[in-house]
């Protein structure tokens, strides 16, 4: 059994966002230029837009702010001064990045409404 804190699997989860940025922004970009410019040299120097564009501004907020994430989330373990604020703190960072990412691609879409979220009147 794998014993982690709330911090430790937050920042695991963390992880997993930065890895799901990455392949929805290749992904897009993809679609948006086509396979030969994504694997070639990319000297053009192309910039995406519409979701691409969106996606790949996402992702480079979202590098701004992880790293002093985990680095604070690993402090935190290396010291073990795990206490109520970082076991709050962290996985509402978490979640909060999660919310973002989904934001930006419904935003896209046309503020598809998420189940639950009622919708406002024109």
């Amino acid at each position: 059994m794998l014993l982690m804190s709330i911090e430790a699997w937050s920042l695991l989860g963390g992880i997993v966002l930065a890895l799901v940025h990455l392949t929805a922004t290749s992904f897009a970009l993809k679609a948006q230029v086509g396979n030969r410019y994504t694997v070639g040299a990319r000297d053009e120097g192309l910039k995406p837009e519409g979701l691409a564009g969106r996606l790949n501004r996402a992702q480079q907020n979202f590098n701004e702010t992880f790293s002093a994430f985990a680095a604070a989330v690993l402090l935190n373990l290396v010291l073990q001064t795990n206490g109520n604020l970082s076991s709050m703190g962290a996985p509402l960072y978490v979640g909060g990045r999660i919310a973002i990412c989904r934001s930006t691609q419904q935003a896209y879409r046309g503020c598809e409404p998420s189940p639950g979220i009622p919708q406002r009147s024109a």
